[in-house]
């Protein structure tokens, strides 16, 4: 919520965090984003159209230019945010059952299946 058309709630927008305080989300560490709920990460949306009427046409294009499938590890925001050096050694984690489009969107994405990381499941 550093920028984009989503900057006009950063001042408001609260979650939980994994241990139930709630802040803001521009203020969240890198921690905390990682460890998001999973129930409240996909409340999100319904929560910004609750608190702000923000509809799902609106966030889509909102997003477009951030999320994973549309951002090239190469883009200037990974180098402004993370540093040129340390760009190639993204990875991305998957559980260890992981679908098979995992890896084949890593290599179409101009990513090598090699910056997969699988963690095993527990029974």
């Amino acid at each position: 919520m550093e920028r984009g058309q989503l900057d006009f709630i950063a001042d408001s927008f609260k979650l939980p965090t994994c241990r139930g305080v709630e802040k803001l989300f521009k203020d969240f560490t890198t921690w905390e984003l990682l460890n998001i709920t999973p129930d409240v990460v996909l409340d999100i949306p319904d929560r910004l159209y609750k608190q702000y009427s923000i509809s799902q046409t609106f966030l889509t294009a909102a997003m477009y230019d951030y999320i994973i499938q549309t951002t090239p590890k190469d883009d200037d925001m990974f180098e402004k945010r993370f540093g040129r050096e340390n760009i190639n050694h993204i990875a991305y984690v998957t559980s260890a059952t992981k679908h098979y489009s995992w890896p084949k969107s890593a290599g179409v994405s101009r990513h090598h299946s090699s910056s997969l990381r699988a963690l095993e499941n527990d029974s």
